[in-house]
């Protein structure tokens, strides 16, 4: 569900930024910074979690967040990508589309 927000939002703004730029082709449109979204982190503790996640998966996850946090984003990712080849579940690709958005890394994310 937080991917399809996420995805939804980014083609929004596509949308309405291309659809001004059309509306007066004499207007200047100033280009909004592109920096990655804020996304909070998930809780891989929680009983939620717990139920819906094995407990190897959650062990990756969470050397993954910690990679992330570490600013190590390119070997956090490799650890989502893993742990999503080891449940390849909605859960999953939801939690490695996120981590790619906060990576900034929109295509892969939508």
């Amino acid at each position: 569900m937080k991917q399809i927000l996420l995805a939804s939002t980014v083609l929004l703004a596509v949308s309405v930024s291309s659809s001004v730029a059309r509306a007066d082709d004499n207007a200047k449109v100033d280009a909004a910074p592109t920096e990655p979204p804020k996304i909070p982190f998930a809780s891989y503790d929680s009983a939620r979690a717990v139920r819906a996640l094995h407990v190897e998966t959650r062990k990756i996850l969470k050397e993954a967040q910690a990679l992330e946090k570490a600013g190590k984003m390119d070997e956090a990712l490799e650890k989502y990508r893993d742990a999503w080849r080891d449940a390849p579940y909605v859960e999953m690709q939801a939690e490695l589309g996120l981590a790619e958005a906060r990576a900034g890394h929109m295509l892969p994310c939508a």
